[in-house]
């Protein structure tokens, strides 16, 4: 391993080191809020390992973290829970058991459950900020600039949700993967990250975009220097779209699959005495968000056109929809990313004064020749 790949995987690892500290210090010395989120009661029996995990990775177990904690120690048995997906509580809940199945003897499955997220999560984020540096390697053409994108994600303000029991760092992890996969030509490969990615986070879907672009490119770059007769340009038009749409098809099925498992649970002839057996007895009957598979009271959403539990949850109970967050009272929420977005608008300002032409055709128009006074290394670069 070079000098630059040594460092970066170093400093990966301390920033973690760090956090993880930083957190067990700020959990135990500030008392918590209780913003009335989702906290579902402890089962389990809660011994002196228990304790100790607590002590020491107990602030990683809140918020969101809480939800994916329950689902891989549950499974998916009340409604709410089908805006998480499951790629990320499904792989704790399976080395949970298998690899660190020796906990289990030590402590209860929550706090097994929680040393596996936080362990997944740190090795994941190395191998996330790795894949990054590589990526940037071959987009940016410059090891130096890479070296330091690489160490910036280390230490982005989002941190905290990138060790603890959120899906944020093996969506990254796949997406960088196939955003390199990309670069490398090796589109199959890519379809399979990318599909990774949209059965870890809804907002993988979009990773789709990435496909259609490289591919119609290559279409677009090929069309322009082939000899070959209007037929056979008809042939290998129609063979790229072909491939393009399977391509698409793979990325979008963990999505839709998980809507028609939701489906299959709410809406379909689901056991209700199977359904109850899973659920958590202390939560409300009487509470939509709450609501057990199989249940006589059939939720809205069933009865869409095309039903979507997603985008139901989302809208009902986290009030998430287009520019719904742009009110007053988020006002101090904008001032603390005000430097952020200043930064992004600055740099996304300063490429497209740099390669005007090329943001003007999205990439797809005739490629850079080397003769052209553009800077062919660093952010800047075509």
């Amino acid at each position: 391993m070079a000098a630059y790949e040594k460092e970066v995987v170093k400093f990966a690892v301390f920033t973690r080191i760090f956090l993880i500290l930083w957190q067990m210090a700020s959990n135990n010395l500030i008392p918590d809020h209780d913003a009335g989120v989702f906290n579902p009661p402890i089962r389990h029996p809660f011994g002196i390992w228990d304790h100790v995990v607590d002590v020491l990775l107990g602030g990683f177990s809140h918020w969101d973290s809480a939800h994916f904690l329950y689902i891989a120690d549950n499974g998916y048995t009340i409604q709410k829970h089908f805006a998480f997906f499951p790629l990320f509580p499904c792989s704790v809940q399976l080395i949970s058991q298998t690899v660190f199945s020796p906990l289990h003897y030590l402590m209860n499955s929550h706090s097994a459950l929680l040393v596996t997220a936080v362990v997944l999560n740190v090795l994941l984020f190395v191998g996330a900020t790795f894949v990054l540096f590589q990526l940037s390697i071959m987009t940016l053409c410059d090891r130096q600039l890479a070296f330091r994108t690489a160490l910036l994600f280390c230490i982005n303000p989002a941190g905290i949700f990138t060790s603890a029991a959120y899906s944020e760092t093996l969506f990254a992890f796949f997406s960088f993967y196939g955003m390199l996969s990309m670069e490398r030509k090796q589109y199959l490969l890519a379809t399979l990250l990318f599909a990774c990615s949209s059965a870890a986070r809804s907002n993988g879907i979009v990773n789709c975009g990435f496909l259609i672009f490289f591919t119609t490119k290559e279409l677009l770059s090929r069309l322009r220097v082939t000899q070959e007769s209007s037929l056979q340009k008809a042939q290998l038009v129609m063979v790229k779209a072909i491939s393009t749409v399977c391509y698409v098809a793979a990325i979008l099925a963990p999505f839709v699959a998980f809507q028609y498992y939701a489906y299959y649970l709410y809406c379909a002839d689901f056991e209700r005495e199977k359904a109850l057996v899973l659920w958590h007895p202390v939560f409300p009957t009487d509470n939509e968000e709450y609501l057990p598979p199989g249940s006589t009271t059939i939720p809205p959403w069933c009865n869409w056109t095309v039903p979507s539990a997603y985008s139901y949850i989302q809208d009902t109970f986290w009030d998430v929809g287009f520019l719904r967050y742009y009110q007053l009272k988020q006002i101090p929420n904008f001032i603390l990313a005000a430097p952020m977005i200043t930064l992004c608008t600055s740099a996304i300002y300063g490429y497209c004064k740099v390669n005007w032409s090329l943001c003007r055709t999205l990439g797809l128009g005739t490629e850079i020749k080397v003769g052209d006074e553009k800077p062919r290394t660093g952010f800047h670069s075509p």
